[in-house]
């Protein structure tokens, strides 16, 4: 321990740097090799069609699906809200399965030009929390709903102002964001 304590008195008096690569080393990282900063990874996200699937997404999407039946069957002592609450951040386990803005989905603008992402829900969170509340039985159907995809923030911002009548792709269509499928590698029509 002395030894890690004289390195980060050392690298404190040696500069930023210094500290960067200590930690980085101290969490197995190779200090030339840190990880690329959020907008270096979200610039490489526009420049490729290809959408890269998550080896560990089909595990991903089933825990969160389980955890979220389990969720609705709980008894009356947990409040609604509390419910609501929990089903939210697990519908974000499943639409961010492959990654944040690894989605199947994107928009033209994310594809173009964009170096500001957000990850959309296509049907909101709120409609599928309230279908699934309303009819917990059919959560495995109602989940199917689940998907993201990635937007720029102005894109986003229009889909959020929309009437939550509006719901799914029609929200898309509705707002003028035209969708590319990077599995099929086309546009949605």
């Amino acid at each position: 321990m002395a030894g890690a304590r004289e390195t980060v008195a050392e690298s404190r008096t040696g500069g930023e740097k210094d500290a960067r690569n200590h930690f980085a080393v101290r969490r197995g990282l190779h200090p030339r090799r840190m990880a690329p900063s959020r907008r270096s990874l979200m610039s490489r996200l526009h420049l490729s069609k290809t959408f890269e699937s998550n080896p560990e997404a089909g595990e991903i999407i089933r825990s969160a699906t389980t955890a979220i039946a389990s969720i609705l069957q709980m008894n009356q002592k947990v409040l609604p809200g509390h419910k609501r609450s929990l089903i939210s951040r697990m519908i974000w386990k499943i639409t961010e399965a492959h990654g944040k803005y690894n989605t199947q989905f994107c928009s033209e603008g994310a594809l173009q030009d964009a170096d500001d992402f957000r990850h959309d829900h296509v049907t909101t969170r709120k409609n599928l929390i309230d279908r699934l509340m309303k009819a917990p039985l059919d959560f495995e159907s109602i989940l199917k709903d689940a998907i993201g995809c990635t937007v720029t923030t102005d894109e986003h911002e229009n889909l959020s102002d929309l009437a939550d009548e509006i719901i799914g792709w029609d929200r898309y269509k509705k707002a003028g964001v035209r969708v590319f499928d990077r599995v099929e590698q086309k546009f949605r029509k």
